[in-house]
Order: C-alpha cells, then structure tokens, then sequence
C-alpha cells in the first residue's frame, strides 16, 4: 500500500499544478471579462504569479519605440529592491534579443553566472540581485510588445516546464487583454471624436455607451441632453424615418415654416403640401443618405412667413445597435445673410477681376515686349488679349500704307470669331474709312455704340461693308512716323464701350507704341550685329584655314627635318658598320686559321712546359677555343641587323622633295615596323608583346608620295599601339596578362577601279560613334594635355583624300578595337597632271 502512495505522489503533485495553473488562468480570464482596464489585469496577473511560483520577483516590462523600458507592474518580496516605474537605456534591451523575442522565444536562465548574457545586461542583474530569472515576451498585433519576467534572487534555480508554461499561457492571455484594451481605447478615441464633433456643431445626438451596465441611463441621458440642446438652438432640427416622415421638429422649424409642430409629426414634406421642386430635392437626398449611410449638405431658398430666406441642411444617418439605420437626422441653418455677402464679394471680386485682367494684358504686352520685341508677336498678343478681355466679335491692327500708288490701310493682325472671314493681308482705300481716317491722323479715338446713330454718309457706308454694328478705333503714331489703328468691333447689335475699357486701349496703345519704336531698333541692331557676324565667321574661317595650313607646314618641315637628321645619322652609322662588316669575314677567318694552328700545337708538339699550362689554364684556352666561333658569329649577326634597321631609315627617311614615285607600299609599311619596333615589345615579362597579323596581295607598286603615306603609316601604326596600351590599364592585372594585343595589316588590289585597299587594325579600346565622327577634325585629341597635338589624323586624311585623291574611313567600337580602310590609287590623276 505505501508503494502505491510513493508512486502516485508525482501524479498528485502534477495534478495540483494543474489545478493551480486552471485556477490562475481562470482569475486572469475572468479579470479580463470583468474589467477593462489594462493595469488591474497587469497587476493581478503579476500577483498570483509571484504567490505560485513563489518568486522574489514577478514584473511586467513595456518596450518603447525607441528602444528603451520600464516595468509598468511588480510584486516583490520585501527584501529585494523594486524596479517598478524605473526607466531603462536601450542597453538593457539589446536588438538581437528583441528578434528573438518578437518571434515567440522564451528564455530560462537557471544561474546567470553560468549563462551566455549580453555584458550589458550583467550590470542590470547585479544592481538588482537576479540570480535566476524567466522572460516570456507578451506579443500585440504580432509585435513586441513587453516581457512577463520572473527573478529569484536569493539563489540560482532551476526553472521546470510547468512553470514555463504557466508564464507562456499567461503571457497569451495578457495578449488578449491588450487587445481588448487597445479595442476599448479605440472606441474611446471615436467615442471623444464624436462628441467633439456634435458639440460644435450643435448636432451632439449621439454618444458612445462606454460601459454596458449604464447602458440604458447613458441612452436617457443623450436623449435628454438632445432635447435640452435642439429645443433651443436657433437652428432648424429634424427627424424622420426611414420612410421619410417626420417624427419630430423642434421650435426653430415652427419658426421658420409658419406650420406648427404637431402638424409636422407622421407626414412627409409631399404631405404637407411643400412646393414640389423641393419635395423632390429632399427626397432624393434623404434617399441618398439612407442607401450610402453617409452624411450629404444641401441648400435650397424657402417662402418664410417674414420672407424669403436660404438655408443649408446637413442630413446624417442615425444608426441602431445593430447597425442598420434607425433614423435621419437634419440641421438645418439660415446662411441668407452668409449668402448676401458672398454674392457682394463676388460682385466685388468681378470688379476687381475687371482690373486684374486690364493689368494682365498690359503686363503681357509689356512681357512679351521685353522677352522677343518681335513686332508681329506683340501685334498677335494684342488684338487677341483685347478680344478676349473685351469679349467683341472683332479685333484689328491696320497699318496706314502711304507709300502705294494709292494710300491704303492694311490689317496685320486679327483677332476673330470662327464664323468672320480673315482680313490679314487685306487692305482698305483711305477714303473708304471717311472721317475715321481724319480723326486717326489728329490722334483722336473714334468710339461708336451703335452704328444705327451715325449721320456721315462715308461712315455708315463702311460700317456696313464690314458689317459693324459697333466700333472703337484707337490711333497709334510711332516717333518715325508710323501710324497705325487698333480698331475694336462688334456685328451683333450695340456695344456700349465704357470708360474702363476705353481707358485700356488707351493704355494698350501707350505699350504698342513702345513696342513698335523698340522693334525697329531692335531690327537696325540686329540687322548691323548680323553684318558682323559674317564678316566675323569669314575671318574666323579665313583664320582656321591660315591656322591648319601654317600647322600642316610645320609638321611637314618637322618631318623632313626628322628625315634628314634620321638620313643622316643612318650614313654616319652606315660606313663604320659597313667597315666592321667587311672585316669580320677576315677576322673570322684569321680566328679560325689561329684556331687550328694551336690545334696543330696541341697534336704535335706534346712536350708539357709548366708556363704553357698555367697560362692555357688562366685564359681556359678550352672554352675560348669553343666560344669565340660563336662570338663572332653572332657579332656578325648583329652588324646584319644594324645594317638592316639603317636601310629601313634610309628608305624610312628619304627626301623626295614634293615628287610623286612609284613606291612598294608593303616596303613603306616594313619600314614603319622598324622605326616603331621597340614599341612593340612588352616592358613587363608577364604581358605578351604586341603581335603583327599581315595578310599582303600582290600589290603593284603605287605612284605616290613615299614621305607623306610613311607619315600615315606612323600616325595610324602609333595609335593602334597607344590603344593597346590603353585598353591593358583599363583591364584588370590578371586579364592583361591572357591579353595579346594584335595589329593586323590586309592589302588587296581592286584592278577595275584601279585601286590597292590597304586594312590597318587593332583589338585595343576602341572609340565611342562620336569621337569617330570628329576623328579627323584638325585638333581634336582623346588623348591627355600635353600628350598630342590632335593634328595627327586631320594630316592623315588630308594626305590621303587631298594629297592622293584617296579614301580613308574609320571604323570602331569601345572594347571591340579599331579599323582604318584607306582608298589608294595606283596611278593618281593628281600625279599624271604633275608629270
């Protein structure tokens, strides 16, 4: 028997766990049901938990925005410092532990001794005696929002799941809770929104019941205080139902309608015999309100027993507790005086309109005056600004033309209805306009309201030949003479022209009259600054073309300074190489007879003498013996190149004094190589050297000037190399040393055209489409200040195309290399015509 009471101990003992958790849980849920404030659940929850785990300390911290907390709830056992209402750095909270946490994690620590804590944490615990602690994070809305926290301070312990899973379930109803207080504080929030909102409106009906107890009592309240407030506000209030019948008014209607308030209760405005446009007004609003549930403004006029008045009428929607609409509530004010004003205001506001636009068009004239001064603009701009403003059928600018056979007035400018011939171009006899013509030389303004009212016969027949029924002409005379009328007219019966308007086309007359005096001037200005400028742009041109010729001419006399000098210096190399050379063959042979000699010593002559030894010994007559054969041999080698390389300069260098020869072009292309050789080889012995492609036909020799291709060839064979090189920094190190720059030379001859085709490219940087474009421009250069003159390849396509007739196109593209196609002829015309 007493086993089976030792084994049925933990089954006991976890069954009054169980009962403890159901027991707290249900205190905390029922707490959450009875009350809705948030800081009596914190605190009974933080209460019971601190009672059953029998912890030193039971605390619930809220997390900030910003990173920092403070406990907001505690129970602690009195000999333990208490944290409530202190605030921590962000410090105590580290981001790393807010992740986890924000995700659900719960952390135990048995001993914070042995435990993995952040450093800045260790102070937290110490100041506050933790030796164990729980945290679980209380989440809202999936947000961090605090930690359930548990400390034991007066000894390590260890933590067992019960306990943890106690916290965990409490934390999760502590998460329902700030739902539900989040909940009720949201409502609070609308239900201070909306008493607000009634009160300066005096349409307070309504407030949020707060409490379910107080249901009922709140409801008598609000309906009491409506009543207090409706009664007597001067404001016409009313109620209806769903079907439209009114089910109360208040006095202010009464007032107002001169029907009393009895008489309104259970009929619609139909019944009561209101005027029918605004039967249908406010059934069609009412109905509005009641499908779309939302608030809607009116105004209307009504017949009041002391006159007719304006009103405006919000109509809101008054909802039961189960969210459909009970009622429809109306607040109607009296904004006749409210509505006189802004009728003055907007009289006022036409008046001042009026001026605003008289301003607009001065300033637009005088704008567009200081933006162009181009006269006909300024004409255009008048009349239709005048048009606009004055809102006439018609509106002209004639110009008076006396220098015709006959003088004339002749419109310019028009401004027009769509359904009024255009008159621009057309111009009138001067006897035509009878004594409007008289008035406009004596700088009168002519101004007719009616053209019924006219008595000159000259007058009556020209309103009728235009079909004016109205007229306002203003004279314009410039200070050279000029005269010209800006005339206003109407075709549609009379037009009063009043002082302001006449004022307007005085003052738009004023700032025509500068404007045509200033355009004139402007046209003199421009006319002279425009003789100046081509006679600037000849001697600019002049200038560019003085300036290539002399530079084209110092790089000749460069080049055929260099060539002498190169000429020369390859005669002073020649004779003594030629010297060596033709004794080496001598030499060699003396070397070789001197060789067997010895050898012959050797073979026969065996009589061992100590000297001899010694000194076949130090000189290790051995290894000369073996050695000097090469030596010589080599050094003939060497002397062969140098004899080579000086006829490559000779042939490179030679003056041909300005006459065409007939020249081997793949000769010419050799010797370039030879000069630009040391360029070719890499400094660094992990990049490859620069590699020679040729493909050569055979080509026939050309009649050309050697000098001048071999100076393409230079230019040509020089940039493709710098372009190599260029294109090596631009890569990486280790690409450049897989890179293996190439020059490729293709010649072809073409005999029906009598043409070679010489190809010269690279696989270097390439050029962009823009810089190929100004390539052969004279002085254009990609290349860094002080590293070219950008006269190379403007020389090179004036060789090419002016000195040979030839052709020389570029083609390129970044990263992908570069291309020359040059165009020779065999036989040029240019040099038969020399010969």
């Amino acid at each position: 028997m007493a086993i089976e009471i030792r084994k049925n101990q933990p089954e006991a003992k976890e069954f009054n766990q169980h009962q403890q958790v159901t027991q707290i849980l249900s205190l905390v849920t029922l707490k959450i049901r009875q009350s809705l404030k948030l800081d009596e659940i914190l605190q009974t929850t933080v209460t019971e938990v601190q009672h059953l785990l029998q912890a030193d300390r039971v605390l619930i911290f809220r997390l900030s925005s910003d990173g920092t907390g403070s406990a907001v709830t505690e129970e602690v056992v009195p000999e333990w410092s208490a944290i409530l209402g202190k605030r921590f750095k962000p410090e105590v909270f580290p981001q790393e532990y807010h992740q986890l946490y924000a995700r659900g994690r719960i952390r135990a620590i048995d001993d914070v001794k042995n435990a993995d804590i952040a450093p800045c944490l260790v102070e937290f615990l110490q100041q506050f005696g933790v030796k164990a602690k729980v945290v679980v994070p209380i989440l809202h809305k999936e947000n961090l929002w605090g930690l359930l926290v548990a400390h034991q301070c007066a000894s390590p312990r260890q933590w067992s799941s019960f306990e943890i899973k106690l916290l965990q379930q409490l934390a999760d109803q502590l998460s329902i809770a700030l739902a539900q207080a989040h909940y009720q504080e949201h409502l609070e929030e609308l239900v201070t929104e909306r008493t607000a909102e009634l009160t300066q409106t005096l349409e307070q009906l309504h407030q949020e019941i707060t409490e379910r107890q107080k249901a009922e009592e709140l409801l008598y309240l609000r309906e009491q205080q409506f009543r207090a407030l409706v009664e007597n506000s001067p404001d016409l209030i009313a109620r209806f139902d769903t079907q439209f019948r009114h089910v109360y008014v208040n006095p202010a209607v009464e007032k107002n309608t001169g029907i009393p308030k009895q008489t309104f209760i259970g009929k619609t405005n139909q019944e009561l015999g209101m005027p029918q446009d605004l039967v249908a007004y406010w059934h069609e609003t009412l109905s509005e309100v009641l499908m779309t549930k939302g608030e809607r403004t009116i105004e209307f006029d009504f017949a009041a027993p002391n006159g007719r008045k304006s009103y405006q009428s919000r109509i809101v929607p008054e909802f039961a507790s189960d969210g459909t609409i009970a009622s429809l509530l109306s607040v109607t004010h009296d904004i006749s005086e409210r509505k006189q004003t802004v009728e003055e205001l907007q009289r006022s506001e036409t008046r001042f309109r009026e001026l605003a636009q008289r301003e607009a068009i001065l300033n637009q004239l005088a704008s567009q005056i200081r933006r162009s001064l181009d006269l006909n603009t300024i004409l255009e701009t008048a009349v239709h600004e005048i048009r606009n403003f004055l809102q006439i059928d018609r509106c002209f600018f004639l110009w008076y033309r006396p220098d015709s056979e006959k003088p004339v007035w002749e419109v310019v400018q028009e401004a027009k209805a769509e359904t009024f011939p255009s008159l621009i171009g057309y111009s009138v006899p001067v006897t035509a306009f009878g004594p409007i013509t008289t008035r406009v030389f004596n700088k009168e303004i002519t101004r007719v309201d009616s053209a019924r009212l006219l008595t000159d016969p000259a007058e009556q027949r020209f309103f009728f030949s235009i079909g004016y029924t109205a007229l306002l002409a203003l004279p314009i005379h410039t200070p050279s003479g000029q005269i010209g009328v800006v005339s206003c007219g109407h075709s549609s019966g009379s037009r009063p022209w009043r002082k302001e308007e006449v004022g307007l086309l005085q003052a738009v007359a004023d700032q025509l009259a500068i404007a045509i005096e200033q355009s004139q001037l402007l046209h003199q200005s421009r006319h002279a600054a425009q003789a100046a400028r081509e006679q600037a742009t000849q001697l600019e041109q002049a200038f560019r073309e003085l300036q290539q010729t002399q530079t084209q001419l110092i790089q000749s006399e460069k080049m055929s300074s260099l060539g002498q000098l190169v000429a020369g210096v390859a005669h002073e190399i020649n004779n003594p190489i030629n010297f060596i050379y033709g004794n080496l063959t001598h030499v060699n042979q003396y070397t070789l007879n001197l060789l067997s000699l010895i050898k012959l010593y050797q073979d026969y002559y065996s009589k061992n003498i100590p000297e001899i030894q010694v000194a076949e010994q130090e000189i290790d007559l051995e290894f000369i013996q073996e050695d000097l054969p090469k030596i010589l041999s080599s050094m003939k080698i060497g002397v062969e190149r140098i004899r080579h390389i000086v006829l490559s300069l000779r042939n490179f260098s030679r003056v041909d004094k300005g006459e065409m020869k007939w020249v081997d072009i793949h000769e010419e292309i050799e010797n370039t190589f030879q000069v630009i050789s040391h360029r070719l080889k890499s400094k660094d012995p992990e990049v490859p050297d620069i590699q020679i492609l040729k493909d050569y036909d055979n080509l026939p020799k050309i009649e050309c000037y050697g000098r001048q291709l071999n100076q393409v060839f230079m230019n040509i064979l020089s940039n493709a190399i710098d372009a190599i090189e260029e294109y090596r920094r631009e890569i990486s190190p280790e690409a450049t040393k897989s890179y293996h720059g190439t020059i490729f030379i293709c010649t072809e001859i073409v005999p029906e055209s009598n043409q070679v085709i010489l190809l010269i490219g690279d696989n270097g940087i390439g050029m962009t489409p823009d810089v190929c474009r100004r390539l052969f421009d004279p002085f254009f250069t990609t290349k860094p200040v002080g590293s070219g003159t950008g006269l190379g390849m403007s020389i090179s396509y004036k060789v090419i195309v002016d000195e040979h007739g030839g052709q020389l196109q570029c083609i390129s593209a970044p990263s992908l290399g570069t291309a020359f196609l040059i165009h020779l002829p065999i036989r040029t015309e240019l040099g038969s015509k020399a010969l």
